[in-house]
């Protein structure tokens, strides 16, 4: 098993687990924030993993990483929950024998139940803010559908917005949030090499738009697929959430806010577009993924 934090493997001679613990990340993570997991997913992590060993350490000494590599843990754990900014938390010990002393200034000489409380009192605090913040961002999604599935029955492209939200979810600074961008400007094309049909949208004496050109490409979708007056304004509708969805992704320091509204409109597009020509009307002319 892997939590990225440590790994945790059967010793087949032994019977027995054997757990390792992920220094070279925790390493990383002392410096600063890493592609994976997010600054809010370690905090998770390692304030779990540090409560349960210190509370380990000070009931029967079961605790399994050594005082060496406990003092690494701990300062990453320091480290990203202050990157946070989430709540003023530090562990004041660094390893075993600072938090023997820690609970010995504090009077929990000869009581488990008291050092457990010490450690309760100490860890409760972050954790509960690390939750929230948790739960903050599940509701920060980016837009969805209202399909029965919530899908758009595409595969490669259901992929595509997988991956748009889990990484806006995690994004933490410009470089973040131009990759949000760079993944709206997949699945835009991803929709334009599904669903453009040079048989049926190219006109006479027109050349075909390269699969980049994915505004050109959608607009003559959309313009086969709702014709007459009274698509009007759905064809604008579409075709404004495609240009916006351009717009944002060619600036150059987005925001957060401008991160997440190119992911909701791109969004936005490949349901719009499910509606027009996808899996509940005909079966795209290039379908994209298995």
């Amino acid at each position: 098993m892997t939590n990225e934090i440590y790994t945790e493997e059967m010793d087949w001679m032994t019977g027995e687990s054997v757990r390792t613990l992920n220094i070279g990340l925790l390493d990383e993570l002392i410096v600063g924030p890493v592609e994976s997991p997010s600054d809010l997913s370690a905090a998770e992590g390692l304030l779990e993993l540090l409560h349960e060993q210190f509370a380990a350490c000070g009931t029967d000494s079961s605790q399994w990483i050594d005082q060496k590599d406990i003092r690494i843990a701990v300062d990453a754990c320091n480290e990203v929950v202050q990157r946070l900014g989430l709540i003023d938390f530090e562990i004041p010990f660094r390893d075993y024998s600072a938090f023997r002393s820690w609970w010995l200034d504090n009077g929990a000489h000869g009581s488990w139940q008291a050092r457990r409380d010490l450690l309760q009192n100490l860890f409760a605090p972050a954790e509960r803010a690390v939750r929230t913040a948790r739960i903050n961002e599940r509701r920060r999604r980016v837009a969805t559908g209202v399909t029965p599935t919530g899908r758009l029955d595409w595969p490669a492209l259901d992929r595509t917005v997988a991956q748009i939200e889990a990484r806006f979810r995690s994004a933490r600074g410009v470089p973040d949030y131009q990759a949000v961008g760079l993944d709206c400007v997949t699945l835009l094309n991803e929709l334009s090499r599904s669903l453009y049909d040079p048989a049926q949208h190219l006109r006479p004496n027109e050349s075909e738009p390269s699969i980049d050109q994915s505004k050109n490409r959608l607009d003559r979708v959309v313009d086969d697929a709702a014709p007459g007056p009274g698509k009007a304004e759905l064809r604008r509708l579409v075709k404004s959430a495609i240009e916006y969805a351009h717009h944002v992704k060619h600036q150059t320091t987005p925001s957060r806010q401008d991160a997440g509204m190119a992911a909701d409109a791109t969004v936005l597009v490949a349901h719009l577009l499910r509606r027009l020509v996808g899996p509940d009307t005909r079966t795209p002319s290039a379908p994209v993924g298995p």
